[in-house]
């Protein structure tokens, strides 16, 4: 670092010790201090003026990485934005728009947002157009800073317009049962028009996005993507979506069949062609996006598209402020629900002896209110997490850390929900004898006239136990994803069952 200094102070080598004194400051940020004491702020920004466009590139962005006092930081702000004006080396500009994202630029807020409507609105020869949306994407992403409210308020939901379900196909199976009309796609289910708010409190899907109509003389096709995207019907949902005119920060993705390099420039080829096709009013960032627009291939060779405005559905399951990575899938949890709700009884005693979070007990309490419900874990953290689950949820739920095969209660039960652990790892003979002290324990803690609901990929084993115990009887297997599936088994001492 030292050495790179030296250099500056002396004028030689001015790009690769500027260079090098960035890459020292990302790797120790706390090297900073040092490097801003080494020249005054005068240097400092004579170094903008330097006469290789590089050079001045890497001052720029040095510069956004220094450690100014608030009086000198205006200073520097100044001379940025004065060396922007003036810079005529367009891979370059956008290191100065990027630079200025670092320091309180509101004062020229009017010039900025100028710039970025020349950019929109102006028309550049072909071989310049790769640097000018650079330069207009940092200037969407500065602007968006700059203005007092980030995004976009939302308007409203569009009516009359398609929905796409996306979800696993187990669960794209249930929700053919809610929407008979929809249209199976391979990647989702498409579903027309029907009320907007009711398809997005559905609990069943993963994400739920709207198809972009296109126009049938210019389809989305990777050999002219930007006039398939001028001509579709993306700006009409966006403006019944959203409030105003600011710039939307988009991610754009590509399913089906590629392979990633391939995927890769696709995606770029197409962010870049619908940069262009809407002047600049959509830019691409996507690490700080506000709507994402997904591409999925046809058969003829042509593309849908497809919009998340990027919080449908996420209210669903507010309650939800803690998981881990095993964690039960919220809509896998609503899932089970629907299914076992012929089956489970309101104002009903219920346990659930592997109960993580209590997502699947939650979620069963809003298919049939349960009297009193339990949860039993032996994780401290999933036990934690799941009081204050509950507690957002406004449910009632006594969780205790303990082994299920160690719990005891006064009150027994009159229905056992729950998953059980991944069992892959496990040998034949612990598996066995994992079900054969569940089965010990549930008939211990279920009432003699009870309902169970069994999530697991042990097919042949909890069929085994249920054969076992005569008192007990097989009522359903469901499908519950690619290798589990949940049964309804029924507790019934003398042989008779109402259900």
């Amino acid at each position: 670092m030292q050495q790179f200094l030296a250099d500056l102070k002396e004028k030689k080598n001015v790009r690769e010790s500027l260079r090098g004194l960035i890459d020292e400051i990302k790797g120790n940020p706390a090297e900073s201090k040092e490097v801003l004491a080494a020249l005054s702020k005068d240097a400092w920004c004579e170094l903008l003026g330097d006469e290789d466009a590089k050079s001045r590139k890497n001052a720029a962005t040095l510069l956004s990485l220094l450690p100014w006092s608030h009086a000198d930081a205006a200073d520097v702000a100044e001379a940025l934005f004065s060396t922007y004006e003036k810079e005529e080396t367009l891979f370059v500009r956008e290191s100065y728009v990027k630079a200025l994202a670092a320091f309180d630029c509101k004062a020229h807020l009017d010039e900025l947002q100028a710039r970025f409507e020349e950019l929109t609105n102006g028309d550049f020869p072909e071989e310049d157009l790769k640097h000018i949306r650079k330069e207009r994407q940092q200037l969407g992403q500065l602007l968006e800073k700059l203005q007092e409210e980030k995004g976009h308020k939302r308007k409203g939901l569009p009516r009359g317009r398609k929905w796409l379900f996306r979800s696993e196909p187990w669960l794209l199976d249930l929700l053919q049962q809610d929407y008979p009309e929809g249209k199976r796609l391979p990647f989702g289910l498409l579903v027309e028009g029907g009320n907007p708010k009711a398809l997005i409190e559905n609990r069943l899907y993963e994400q739920l996005l709207i198809q972009i109509p296109q126009s049938k003389n210019a389809p989305i096709h990777e050999d002219d993507f930007k006039k398939g995207f001028a001509q579709c019907g993306l700006p009409a949902i966006l403006s019944e979506l959203f409030e105003g005119d600011k710039p939307f920060a988009f991610r754009l993705d590509i399913y089906g069949k590629y392979e990633n390099d391939r995927r890769i420039a696709l995606m770029k080829q197409a962010a870049a062609a619908l940069e262009d096709a809407t002047g600049g009013r959509l830019y691409n960032a996507p690490s700080d996006y506000e709507i994402e627009l997904v591409l999925f291939p046809r058969r003829d060779g042509s593309f849908g598209l497809f919009l998340w405005p990027g919080d449908l559905g996420a209210g669903r399951f507010a309650y939800r402020k803690n998981h881990s990575a095993v964690s039960m899938a919220p809509q896998k949890a609503a899932a089970a629900a629907r299914i076992a709700k012929p089956f489970l009884t309101s104002g009903a005693f219920r346990l659930d002896g592997f109960c993580g979070e209590g997502t699947l007990l939650l979620e069963c309490d809003r298919v049939a209110k349960a009297r009193e419900v339990f949860g039993c874990d032996i994780f401290g953290d999933a036990i934690r997490g799941g009081r204050e689950n509950a507690e957002a949820a406004g449910v009632d739920i006594h969780f205790v850390q303990r082994d299920y095969f160690d719990f005891t209660n006064r009150v027994t039960f009159a229905e056992l929900i729950t998953e059980f652990p991944d069992l892959f790892h496990k040998e034949p003979g612990e598996k066995d004898e994992f079900f054969r002290e569940f089965f010990r324990s549930s008939m211990e803690l279920t009432m003699t006239e009870s309902t169970w609901v069994v999530i697991t990929a042990e097919e042949n084993l909890l069929k085994k136990y249920v054969r076992l115990h005569e008192q007990l009887s097989l009522k359903l297997q469901a499908p519950f994803g690619k290798e589990k599936a949940l049964y309804i088994i029924r507790r019934q001492e003398d042989g008779l069952d109402e259900h």
